[in-house]
């Protein structure tokens, strides 16, 4: 079960995917002083802005800093920095009967899909597939990307989240003082398939996702709401390739519903007529809901969703995800 995060806690940051070394620390004041603002307190893992050739640290220096966290009682929820690539490369090292008895939440997408469905998998417990730290360190972050992230650790039930009216995929960190963000009108999350569902939640970002295929950690979809979102920069055609093995490998025949994150405005996958389409022929035959365009993805606004949590999907009139059981359930 899930450990109670309470105000006054640590949030740890960490880096088990790319390094840190690319946040400048003026990005990271932003994000400790708001996370201290909210009521928590921040710690960084000490090897968090090492890097190799790759880009990332080595998997030891990895390894000690991810679990540090669960040495510490003051720490509550995880957080790494961002993604990246490689943080599946951990899942074999780790202490998952240490995890499980901690109750510690791990929070993060892209990348990090790999550690949150191990995790889930081998202990029980509810990982949070959303923002990361570097999203904390936006000074214009949007509202609903807090407080959809607040009433999930604060144990609410019954969340309902539905289409934002605006996002934003632009670089943001590049900008003189990270601002403003160019902000578009949201074409809205569309329904693919009509219908309703409830199950828990499994997957984020599909290629991560198939990184565990053939392992230990690959999530049991029997029965599951399927999560996929891709890449910022995703190949259309790489996307296609991904999506047909899932269907060969007969992921799409069992689950109850699938929910697939938004793209960017510049990808051929915004583009309803390719994407919804692609869809729908790769789950003939099979009746449940489908949602596409959703904010579970690369695009702000970035909701908070529990990997392992039971979610129901509306696809009827207005699409809608409703998070029916608190975290700590």
């Amino acid at each position: 079960m899930n450990k109670r995060i309470r105000k006054g806690d640590t949030v740890y940051v960490c880096a088990p995917s790319n390094s840190m070394s690319d946040i400048s620390d003026e990005m990271i004041k932003i994000g400790v002083e708001r996370f201290n603002t909210l009521g928590y307190n921040v710690k960084i893992g000490k090897n968090a802005n090492k890097e190799g050739v790759m880009g990332i640290a080595s998997l030891e220096d990895r390894l000690e800093d991810f679990e540090a966290a669960f040495n510490d009682e003051r720490i509550s929820l995880i957080m790494p920095i961002f993604g990246g690539y490689n943080s599946n490369e951990l899942l074999k090292h780790l202490d998952y009967g240490k995890i499980n008895r901690s109750g510690k939440t791990i929070i993060g997408y892209s990348d990090i899909t790999a550690l949150l469905n191990a995790i889930n998998m081998k202990t029980g417990n509810k990982m949070l597939h959303g923002i990361s730290f570097s999203s904390f360190c936006d000074p214009n972050i949007f509202d609903e990307v807090v407080n959809i992230f607040l009433k999930i650790i604060e144990g609410e039930k019954n969340i309902i989240l539905e289409s934002p009216e605006y996002c934003a995929e632009d670089l943001w960190f590049l900008k003189k003082k990270y601002g403003p963000r160019e902000k578009y009108k949201n074409t809205g999350w569309r329904i693919v398939k009509e219908g309703e569902a409830e199950g828990e939640l499994v997957g984020g970002n599909i290629d991560t996702l198939l990184t565990l295929l053939g392992t230990e950690f690959f999530p049991n979809m029997d029965n599951k709401i399927l999560l996929i979102e891709a890449e910022f920069n995703q190949n259309p055609k790489k996307f296609m390739q991904m999506l047909t093995q899932l269907m060969q490998m007969g992921c799409l025949s069992i689950i109850k519903g699938l929910v697939v994150g938004a793209f960017s405005r510049t990808n051929l996958l915004y583009e309803p007529n390719v994407l919804d389409e692609m869809l729908i022929r790769y789950t003939k035959g099979y009746n449940y809901p489908i949602i596409s365009n959703t904010h579970f993805s690369h695009i702000d606004p970035i909701y908070t969703i529990p990997i392992g949590g039971r979610v129901h999907i509306d696809c009827i009139e207005k699409p809608s995800i409703c998070i029916k059981d608190s975290l700590y359930d």
